[in-house]
């Protein structure tokens, strides 16, 4: 078939494809215009770091933790990291982030809910989801971090760097091949995997391995009993009878629907919904969802009861795709297939379904007493034109909600107009560990405060600021940390883009820069203070370092790979062993804390400073 032919059949397709999938849509848009403007009646007001009467819980997001031993691969080259600034992160901040965000949530006290807004993992690895699970644990080594999570699904959670899904064409090759080995941490070169779903993070992977997360709560942390009380074999599923499919390449599967409610209407956890295709194949795995609702504050609170709707907003009509709307643009919005990195969804089923929670809450909540907080991975005006409808649809139902978001990094407060009337104020939430405007964040929600018929609702943020770090920090960052002071930037925190244009040589440098790392760590360290086994097994790694000392002052090259293995070997040894003494050996975990956290802020400012 020549490219003509080949030009005019895809053209076909796509033709086909609008005709038959979207004509109900557009006509579903004609009869919703005309009612769907909501009547906001809230107000968000960012109050910087002041705090008023905060509600018992925050908002964090975005840490993205890294598979930093992953395979090199294309987008992660110092050509993407010029296309896009955050492509390539400082290695040391993706060694330190856990630390830092450990020690945020640390510091807002044990007396606090958590609502994550998604993007735990970066490549989309169960070994990121592993990390990440680990800091978000209620209890460390015995001290009590927080009452328990939850959390929405971002786009970087389960999609391959949080643009793909792959192919549709391939079953197990192509860009899913990509991904597994960006996600492989077992040795070098990469050995491809018998089973792609045991290194990569799939939708519907990460609805399991979440909905395991909410069960453990209440079964290892008896104080979270009263308010984590979900248990999956108390989910009442159906299995749909016929199967079906999304596009002319995708193939067909039937899906597990479940929905779970709380006995107990002052649990934190209300509700879960979630759906799951029955087909074992990683191309139908983004029909998968997750919704869920959280009780704020016990119902009959006075003044105001907080009702959360923790939304899917990667609720795709059809596989999401990394080029297809940077080609054909508006089109690609219109069929719905985009990159997850530019855009959300939500679909008509998502819709139906909250409203029917909705519809059965404002029968027992009185509407003038209750706050609805919507919330989202994508910010609002990112969502997908139907999206948005659907959201509006939801708040025609309401007297007073909000929407929460995440995704940009940033953080901000926005009021959305729509003929000239304030249809819904939006709150952003920025990373947890990367700079963004305001400094690495969490949000607090205050006490709304009602003036006539409108609510105001103050939103604390609470950051690490260049210009204004808290004082904990302050007092255990020592100057003699900071690599900023190393005048060639060997291995600091912008060695990175001194690598070359290949994967490989950025592979390359992530990998010196992390032993540098390392070296740098118990150079400083006090390594006497800790017990016999956390000094045998740094004793051990050290000796192996110097071994190889001479080898690891030079560039692999491209094709030498053994060179290149012997580093990636000794990073995941030092990897390995660090972890092994953080989980165990307290005087180690506080040190090493610290440790983290400074070098977690000050690579990130570093970073911002190119931005």
């Amino acid at each position: 078939m020549n490219n003509v032919t080949l030009l005019f059949s895809r053209l076909f397709l796509i033709g086909l494809f609008l005709v038959s999938f979207k004509t109900q849509a557009f006509d579903e848009i004609e009869d919703k215009l005309k009612k769907i403007i909501p009547k906001n009646k809230m107000i968000l007001k960012d109050v910087g770091n002041r705090i008023y009467n905060d509600l018992g819980f925050y908002f964090m997001s975005d840490n993205q933790f890294n598979n930093f031993l992953g395979d090199p691969q294309l987008m992660r080259t110092k050509i993407a990291d010029k296309i896009v600034v955050v492509a390539i992160r400082p290695p040391r901040l993706d060694l330190f982030a856990p630390d830092n965000m450990e020690h945020t949530i640390r510091m807002q006290g044990k007396d606090n809910y958590i609502i994550h807004l998604g993007d735990a993992t970066n490549i989309a690895c169960w070994n990121e989801w592993n990390k990440f699970t680990y800091r978000m644990q209620p209890d460390i080594l015995g001290k009590q971090m927080h009452k328990g999570w939850v959390m929405v699904p971002g786009n970087h959670d389960f999609f391959f760097l949080g643009n793909t899904a792959g192919s549709h064409l391939r079953k197990t090759g192509g860009i899913k091949q990509t991904w597994a080995a960006a996600c492989n941490d077992d040795d070098y070169p990469n050995k491809k995997p018998k089973r792609l779903k045991s290194r990569i993070l799939t939708k519907g992977s990460f609805i399991l391995a979440y909905l395991s997360q909410l069960s453990t709560q209440s079964t290892r942390f008896p104080r979270l009993k009263k308010d984590f009380t979900y248990k999956s074999k108390d989910a009442k599923c159906i299995e749909t009878k016929k199967a079906t499919k999304m596009g002319l390449t995708e193939p067909s599967t039937r899906f597990r629907i479940c929905d779970w409610k709380a006995k107990d209407p002052k649990s934190f956890l209300q509700r879960v919904h979630y759906m799951k295709p029955l087909k074992d194949d990683v191309r139908v795995e983004y029909r998968s969802l997750l919704v869920q609702e959280v009780a704020l504050n016990p119902p009959g609170t006075k003044p105001f009861h907080y009702r959360g709707i923790l939304l899917d907003t990667q609720d795709y009509y059809i596989n999401p795709n990394l080029y297809f709307n940077r080609i054909f643009g508006r089109f690609a919005k219109w069929i719905g297939k985009v990159n997850p990195g530019d855009h959300g969804a939500v679909q008509r089923g998502q819709q139906e379904l909250v409203k029917g929670w909705l519809k059965e809450n404002n029968k027992k909540h009185d509407p003038n007493s209750t706050v609805y907080v919507f919330m989202g991975h994508h910010p609002f005006e990112t969502i997908l034109p139907l999206g948005r409808l659907r959201m509006g649809d939801m708040f025609n139902d309401l007297k007073y909600y909000t929407y929460v978001s995440s995704h940009t990094h940033y953080g901000y407060v926005k009021e959305h107009k729509y003929l000239n009337k304030n249809i819904l104020s939006e709150l952003n939430v920025g990373s947890v560990t990367d700079w963004g405007t305001k400094g690495s964040q969490v949000v607090y929600p205050n006490q709304a405060i009602k003036s006539g018929d409108k609510l105001t609702m103050p939103m604390t943020f609470k950051t690490n600021h260049m210009k204004n770090q808290p004082a904990d920090i302050k007092k255990f960052c020592k100057k003699a940390w900071n690599a900023s002071n190393d005048p060639d930037e060997k291995h600091g925190y912008l060695a990175y883009s001194k690598a070359g244009w290949l994967p490989s040589a950025a592979h390359d440098k992530t990998l010196d820069i992390l032993i540098g790392a390392y070296d740098d760590m118990y150079a400083r360290l006090d390594l006497k203070k800790y017990d016999a086994k956390t000094q045998k097994s740094v004793g051990e790694d050290l000796a192996l370092r110097k071994k190889y000392d001479a080898k690891f002052k030079r560039s692999c090259g491209m094709f030498r790979k053994n060179c290149r293995r012997k580093k990636f070997l000794m990073v995941q040894r030092y990897w390995i062993t660090d972890q092994q003494n953080y989980k165990r050996d307290r005087v180690y975990h506080e040190d090493r804390l610290k440790y983290g956290v400074c070098q977690s802020i000050w690579s990130s400012m570093k970073e911002n400073e190119t931005w």
